[in-house]
């Protein structure tokens, strides 16, 4: 089951001051992408995670966010983005503050990926 469109229409009118934000269902969630790269993920519980790497991780840590994790095949797999806290979707500024994470996070690994 997807993520509710209501919860979708949503994010994308918040996160719309950061240009075009795309969306494709992947491992049964919402993704959501800029410039063909994902930054963030969206459950079907309507659970938001941002995109973390190495560069920004400290930043989800320090605020006690927690993982994306889902099951496959009987074991947890763990990706690398993390849940930031509630507070984020009462205030627009903030929710674009931590996409920005995200979407740098999504910028690096497309410029460490080899073509």
């Amino acid at each position: 089951m997807p993520a509710s469109s209501a919860f979708l229409d949503f994010l994308l009118d918040q996160l719309e001051p950061l240009g075009p934000v795309a969306t494709r269902r992947m491992f049964g969630c919402t993704g959501l992408f800029q410039h063909g790269r994902m930054f963030a993920v969206v459950t079907p519980a309507g659970r938001l995670y941002m995109k973390a790497d190495a560069a920004n991780l400290e930043h989800f840590t320090r605020q006690e966010c927690q993982p994306f994790v889902y099951r496959s095949r009987g074991k947890d797999v763990t990706l690398g983005y993390y849940e930031p806290p509630e507070t984020v979707l009462d205030d627009q500024d903030d929710l674009l503050h931590w996409a920005q994470l995200g979407l740098a996070a999504a910028a690096r690994a497309a410029q460490t990926t080899p073509c």
